[in-house]
């Protein structure tokens, strides 16, 4: 009895001390959102004529903060969607009685004030985006300490550490647990921006980023696949081409604790009244063991591939009055030697497509970059390029104009050359003699037009009507005679 007796009144005291700073905290609340509708129809995105997609969608993002002073705040973000008019198991279906809400935020944002090395720490789930997306752009639960030294010309060199946990399926085994790294460094002196970063993903003994379908918007869980499991998950980027002793068949795993991705990159920016440009260069580096088996699912050995892939972005802009011109292109490595891996030789066994650590969204334009309408992530039939999320094996010459015709309205126009950096296939002709596939091979996919008019309709609404043409080329998928894509939409849009 005693006991309880001392416990009740220390609680009772640590209340009555707490009590008079609790109510003296003043909570200061904030909100803004945004709400999108969009109406769209896309046909032919399979390359095929016909699988036209008419949808009717909306999203609604709340943003709830909660600040106690300057230097703390709890943040927070609600998602109500993707709902499809109609959708099954949606609020879009008859009923509205779905369940749609997603916290996709919800950290604590502090500072601790020291002198001229401010630090600030931000932990929960929260969102990060690193080198406009060629990095990591999603939300994360991460620990991120920043600090932005006071004096430096341009408003502050910003030093950044943090680490994400973006996979841990079992507590008890870390073998299917993907952790990640970064270090980034921001100077700004204007006119100029300059950051470089490091970011190291271990991905313990699962396949991710090494197997193209680790990576998806909405990312998915990344599991390890064995001999005996070739149908319940990914497999790995080799499944039918380097590693596997039968071609056809997939035969290479990853080794439990041998995935490691690293990137490096620099990025620098200029921007002028007049002039704005930009350079991005990301280096993929680190490797990943795989161990192959016989078709009697036997070990055979195991072979080390480097992650060698690389990327550059590069464009530039001139305003001049009430229009703007821009020139503008990026260039991703591709898997070299197809043609050598689908006929049974296997000179190379690195990963030298550019990959990307879980997980990113890249948009560029309409149709193969994803754009307004982001319901369908074109690729080839057999991941030997992507575009939207994850451009991989691609390189694109982009040329915009945008005109602001009245201060409400403004029109846009771009144009999209697409090609492969390295070759894919463009055609299956069947089996030769020694029962590996015949193939036709290209590295064209095609020419894109954008054309977008947004238009104030009142106070913070604004509408979004967009037109994109794609005529494809051999490169577009692998099959005989690919049709031309399209696709026509429009997009309600509130900030507020």
């Amino acid at each position: 009895m005693k006991k309880f007796l001392v416990v009740g009144f220390i609680v009772f005291v640590a209340i009555a001390v707490a009590a008079p700073a609790m109510a003296a905290t003043k909570i200061d609340f904030s909100y803004g959102g945004v709400i999108r509708t969009r109406v769209f129809n896309q046909s032919n995105f399979s390359g095929l004529d016909g699988g036209d997609s008419l949808r009717w969608d909306y999203r609604m993002r709340l943003y709830l903060t909660f600040a106690a002073s300057e230097n703390l705040k709890l943040v927070t973000k609600f998602e109500v969607g993707d709902v499809v008019a109609g959708g099954p198991n949606t609020t879009g279906r008859v009923g509205a009685d779905g369940k749609d809400i997603e916290v996709k935020n919800a950290y604590v944002d502090f500072n601790i004030p020291n002198g001229l090395l401010p630090l600030n720490l931000k932990a929960g789930t929260q969102g990060l985006v690193f080198f406009d997306s060629w990095v990591i752009d999603d939300d994360f639960t991460a620990a991120y300490l920043s600090s932005t030294v006071t004096g430096v010309a341009g408003g502050g060199t910003k030093v950044g550490l943090g680490f994400i946990k973006a996979q841990e399926p079992n507590t008890f085994n870390s073998e299917l647990d993907i952790d990640q790294y970064f270090v980034h460094v921001d100077y700004p002196c204007k006119p100029w921006f300059l950051s470089a970063i490091g970011f190291w993903q271990y991905g313990n003994g699962t396949a991710v980023s090494a197997d193209p379908q680790t990576l998806n918007t909405p990312v998915v869980g990344v599991i390890q696949r064995t001999i005996d499991s070739e149908i319940d998950g990914p497999t790995n980027y080799f499944r039918r081409a380097l590693l596997a002793p039968n071609s056809l068949r997939p035969a290479a795993f990853v080794k439990g604790g041998q995935n490691n991705l690293i990137d490096l990159g620099v990025t620098g920016k200029y921007k002028t009244d007049v002039w704005s440009a930009y350079l991005t260069f990301v280096k993929n580096l680190g490797s990943v063991d795989f161990k192959r088996y016989d078709e009697d699912g036997r070990a055979i050995d195991t072979v080390t591939s480097d992650y060698t892939g690389w990327m550059v972005d590069a464009g530039g802009s001139y305003y001049c009055g009430p229009w703007t011109f821009s020139l503008a292109g990026f260039y991703t490595s591709g898997p070299e030697e197809v043609e050598s891996a689908f006929s049974g030789r296997r000179p190379n066994v690195d990963v030298d497509t550019f990959t990307y650590p879980l997980a990113t969204s890249k948009y560029f334009s309409e149709i193969i970059g994803g754009g307004i309408f982001d319901n369908t992530a074109p690729s080839h039939d057999d991941l030997q390029w992507r575009g939207y999320g994850f451009p991989t094996n691609l390189w694109t010459v982009n040329l915009g104009a945008a005109w602001q015709v009245l201060p409400d309205t403004k029109l846009g126009f771009g144009y999209w050359y697409f090609s492969t950096a390295e070759d894919v296939i463009s055609e299956v002709r069947g089996f030769n003699a020694n029962g590996f596939l015949n193939v036709n091979l290209d590295t064209s996919i095609g020419h894109e037009f954008n054309l977008n008019l947004t238009q104030k309709v009142v106070d913070g609404l604004m509408l979004d009507v967009v037109g994109a043409y794609l005529i494809t080329d051999d490169a577009y998928s692998s099959a005989i005679d690919e049709d031309d894509v399209f696709e026509i939409g429009a997009r309600l849009q509130w900030s507020f």
